[in-house]
């Protein structure tokens, strides 16, 4: 069912003189954060929590790091011993002396010398050549095919929320519904969490988000009643409550773990310290989602580039030293994606322009380091691109399946070969 925006009108004690109008997307989206991911009130609690897989796979947490904009994979992952790179970006591309080698082919920029650092100490893996059939270069056609992981048509369900919807019908489920169940640090819930009876929270602040929980609860507690349930007014207060509930369960978690670690003095860094605070104070989540934005570089790339791939390597780096500080680690899988790469040739403006396959980073104590898939020949191009290589929906497949424990096909709809991710 797709979701309905109407506004539901409600007058509040702090505006006797006027009336107050809290519209469901507010409430949802500017307020404190919580989003449903079905249009119904019984679809948004009545589901069980999540316990992934049986055993060991239990308290494994995945999390998800989306690189806005389309990322350029040459300029990260470097082809240095290739001719055609250079030829083809005559001042875009690092010089070879400037590449922190892996291999006698492949480097890293010279930006991601924290990365490098987890890559020696067995705790990075690298995926080659990142695509799906028919790419398309519309930021926003692109990005919602990795959000559904449907790329021959449209879903109105995201892959992370039919994960939950999955798993919530399994006879491995143990205990009631929990809001945090997965977790978007920004201000919005990430689309790929939407599904018909899964719950989601967004937030970036959690003693903010635990404030802002108590006003929107208080004010819709004193709303005048109403006779028919399942109303948008009973909606709004069942959010509440349970964004309460949640909000009350992170702020203590935080509370209770907060980080000694030095991170970078930027959102970035700030979104990963929270989710290590949440991860080491004991919450329930099993999927943890944020996002560094800014990699549209069609003009001046090298500097602003640079500027983000040092932000990205650092904010890892600093994210691991902390799960490895508070021993959970080895419970953590880290995944970055970017909805596309760019084109082998630079353009006039020193920047990239739109392209198709890109590599992504996997971190971890538990990822088999190392390089995966080949890179994208220089020389066979598709319309100017480097051909992707690797489904991303393998990716998928494999954190599904090999990660979180979970039968991959029944989420994904299709049977995809999983990759030697984990060691």
């Amino acid at each position: 069912m797709k979701r309905q925006d109407t506004a539901f009108h409600t007058r509040t004690d702090a505006a006797a003189a006027s009336q107050h109008y809290i519209s469901r997307r507010d409430f949802l989206g500017q307020g404190i954060g919580l989003l449903a991911a079905a249009g119904t009130v019984p679809a948004f609690l009545g589901s069980t929590c999540l316990a992934l897989g049986g055993g060991g796979n239990r308290d494994r947490v995945l999390v998800v790091i989306q690189l806005s904009g389309g990322n350029d994979g040459l300029n990260t992952v470097v082809p240095f011993s290739d001719d055609a790179y250079y030829r083809a970006r005559p001042k875009l591309a690092i010089p070879p002396q400037d590449v922190l080698r892996l291999t006698d082919e492949l480097g890293l920029h010279p930006k991601l010398q924290p990365l490098q650092r987890l890559y020696d100490r067995g705790e990075l893996s690298i995926v080659q050549g990142i695509g799906y059939p028919n790419p398309d270069r519309s930021h926003f056609r692109s990005i919602e095919i990795w959000h559904t992981g449907v790329a021959d048509g449209f879903s109105s369900s995201g892959w992370l929320g039919r994960l939950f919807d999955h798993t919530c019908g399994n006879q491995h489920l143990s205990k009631s519904c929990s809001p945090t169940l997965g977790i978007t640090v920004d201000k919005t819930l990430s689309p790929a969490f939407a599904g018909t009876s899964s719950v989601g929270i967004a937030l970036n602040d959690a003693e903010r988000f635990y404030r802002m929980t108590q006003v929107h609860t208080r004010s819709t507690a004193k709303s005048a009643p109403v006779a028919s349930g399942g109303s948008q007014l009973d909606f709004l207060r069942r959010t509440a409550l349970n964004a309460e509930l949640a909000a009350t369960d992170i702020r203590d978690a935080v509370r209770s773990a907060k980080s000694t670690i030095d991170y970078p003095q930027n959102a970035f860094g700030n979104s990963l310290r929270l989710i290590a605070e949440m991860i080491a104070g004991g919450l329930d989540t099993r999927v943890y989602y944020t996002s560094l934005g800014g990699f549209d570089t069609h003009a001046n790339q090298p500097v602003q580039h640079g500027r983000l791939l040092n932000t990205l390597a650092s904010g890892i780096e600093a994210f691991t030293q902390d799960l490895r500080a508070s021993g959970q680690l080895n419970r953590v899988l880290g995944v970055t994606f970017s909805e596309f790469g760019r084109r082998l040739a630079e353009n006039g403006s020193s920047g990239t322009d739109h392209g198709k396959a890109a590599p992504l980073f996997v971190f971890g104590s538990a990822v088999r380091p190392g390089i995966i898939g080949e890179h994208p020949s220089l020389s066979e191009l598709d319309r100017g691109d480097p051909q992707f290589q690797i489904d991303f929906r393998r990716v998928y497949a494999t954190v599904i399946n090999d990660w979180l424990g979970v039968d991959a096909t029944a989420v994904l709809a299709n049977r995809y070969a999983r990759l030697p991710l984990l060691g």
